[in-house]
C-alpha cells in the first residue's frame, strides 16, 4: 500500500492517486508536489499559538496555595472582570478603606463559586500573586501551579 500526503488536499491512502510517471510529480512548474512514502506520515505534535496558549492560560485560572491560610487555598479566575474586582479591593484596603463591606473580611470567590474569607491582612498577598501571575502569562512565560502565597 502506498500513502500520500499533500499539504493543499491532504492525508490521502491507496495506489490509485498516483500517476503512472512519478517524475510527473516533480515537475519544475509543481508548487506543491504530494511527500510520496510507503508508510503512514506522522507530523509530530500540532503547534499551539502563543494566542491560544494565553486564552487557555486565562480560562484555567491560577491556583493559589496559602501557607499561613490554608482556607484561601484554591483556583481564582483570571477574566477582566475578577482582575478589576481584586484590584478594586487591594487598593481599597491599601489606601486605608479597609475590607470590601465595611467589616474585619470578606467573602472572595474563586473559580468554581467557593466563598474564601479574606482580611486586610491576607489579601494584598493574594492581589500581588495573581498580579503577578496575570502578568507573566502576558509576557509568554508559562509559570508554575500552584503560586504560593503567606
Amino acid at each position: 500500500m502506498a500513502y500520500w500526503y499533500s499539504p493543499i488536499e491532504g492525508y490521502h491512502e491507496g495506489d490509485s492517486v498516483f500517476p503512472d510517471d512519478v517524475a510527473a510529480l516533480q515537475r519544475p512548474d509543481a508548487t506543491c508536489p504530494p511527500i510520496l512514502t510507503t508508510s503512514p506520515v506522522s507530523w509530530g505534535t500540532p503547534v499551539i499559538s502563543p494566542a491560544a496558549k494565553y486564552a487557555a492560560a486565562i480560562a484555567a485560572g491560577c491556583a493559589i496555595a496559602s501557607t499561613s491560610t490554608p482556607s484561601l487555598n484554591g483556583t481564582y479566575s483570571l477574566t477582566e472582570a475578577a482582575r478589576g474586582n481584586i484590584q478594586a479591593a487591594y487598593i481599597g484596603i491599601k489606601s486605608g478603606d479597609g475590607p470590601p463591606g465595611g467589616g474585619a473580611s470578606f467573602n472572595y470567590l474563586d473559580q468554581n463559586g467557593g466563598a474564601h474569607t479574606f482580611t486586610a491582612t491576607t489579601f494584598p498577598p493574594f492581589a500581588i500573586a495573581m498580579r503577578d501571575y496575570y502578568y507573566a502569562l502576558t509576557q509568554g512565560q508559562a509559570p508554575a501551579q500552584p503560586v504560593t502565597i503567606p
